[in-house]
This record gives C-alpha cells, structure tokens and sequence, in this order.
C-alpha cells in the first residue's frame, strides 16, 4: 500500500515537471519582438538583420507601414494593421544599407521600366488570400528571363528569376505584407531561378 502512494506521488511529481518544462520551452519559442532577416540576391547575401517590431512601430506608428495601404479600398476591415513581413524586409535592407525606412520604397501603380531599390505595386485580387503589396524590384532588380511553356497536357511550366519569400523555414504562399511580424521569427527573402507547374485555367 505505501509503495502504490509513492508511486502515485512520483508519477504526479514528474507530470508536474513534465507540464512546467513545457510550458517553459512554449514561452522561449514564441516570437520575442525580434525578427531575423537574411536577404540573398543571387546566392549573395545582401542584407542580414534582426529587426525590431517596436522598433518599426516608433518609426510608423502601431498602426502604419513602410509602403501605402490606400489603394486598398478594404484594408481599414481586412487588412494586418500591424509591422508585417513586408515591413521587416524594408526595414532590413534599409538597416543594412544605412537607408531611411521611410522613403525607401517606391509606390510604382502598373510597374514601372525605372529601377528602384525597392519598389511595389499592390494585386487586389490574388489567387490566395487578401489583397497584397509584390515587390517589383528589389536590391535592383526585378524578374527577369521568363518563359511559359505550355506542356500540352492541360499544364503549363513556369521558368524565371523571381523573389521568393520564406517564412520560419516554409515558402509562403501569402504576400508579405499579410503576414504579422509578431507571428514569425525568421524571414528569408531570396531572389533565383524557380520554375512552377501549374493547371491553365
């Protein structure tokens, strides 16, 4: 009998122990207001940054962007009014280039032939989520060397240089720029060669 209560008290003591150091190791992997920012362009490295949420807040507002939200006629309802992914990789290059955040990114409606640092127009009707901000270019550069290759199967592939957004170790399908900073704890934004297969519609 005595033996049983001890083993019961034990058991409780290490779920106990097993339930705090849970709970313990769930606090230290939530994001700490610090986001890691690599951006390769090319497979050189550009720009390697933590970024600061409130530091993007001191800078916008809690509730303001590096990039306009006007030609989002919905965003005050659908929107992410807070520091988002986009916000990071602005600010990230603004950092690593000792830039000004503020200015950096040029609103270009339609594309533009010019060559910006970064610029962006905004796709109201994505395939995938809520209206969001692309980047035209980027350190410079824009995608490039394109090809659609209809594979007569009721496919086509394709081919380009193009910038691709990793988000916590995963390729995003969202923009940017509807991604919370606070849900994330690395960015990876990297300009290269990828080629897609996709249904013609």
């Amino acid at each position: 009998m005595r033996l049983k209560n001890l083993v019961k008290r034990m058991v409780g003591v290490v779920l106990a122990m097993v339930m705090v150091f849970s709970m313990s190791m769930s606090v230290f992997a939530a994001p700490s207001g610090t986001v890691d920012v690599t951006i390769i362009n090319k497979g050189s490295t550009v720009a390697e940054q933590t970024v600061s949420i409130s530091a993007i807040q001191a800078e916008v507002g809690t509730d303001g962007h590096y990039y306009t939200t006007t030609p989002y006629t919905d965003y005050d309802t659908e929107g992410v009014k807070v520091p988002t992914v986009a916000d990071a990789l602005i600010k990230a290059y603004a950092m690593e280039n000792s830039l000004n955040a503020l200015t950096l990114a040029t609103y270009t409606p339609g594309g533009s032939s010019t060559s910006y640092a970064i610029s962006y127009d905004w796709d109201l009707h994505p395939y995938v989520g809520n209206p969001g901000i692309y980047f035209l270019y980027f350190d410079w550069v824009t995608t490039a060397n394109e090809s659609f290759v209809d594979n007569g199967d009721g496919t086509t592939t394709y081919t380009g240089d193009t910038w691709i957004l990793d988000v916590d170790g995963n390729e995003s399908s969202l923009y940017a720029s509807n991604i919370d900073l606070s849900t994330v704890s690395e960015v990876v934004f990297e300009y290269k060669q990828v080629s897609y297969t996709y249904p013609n519609s």
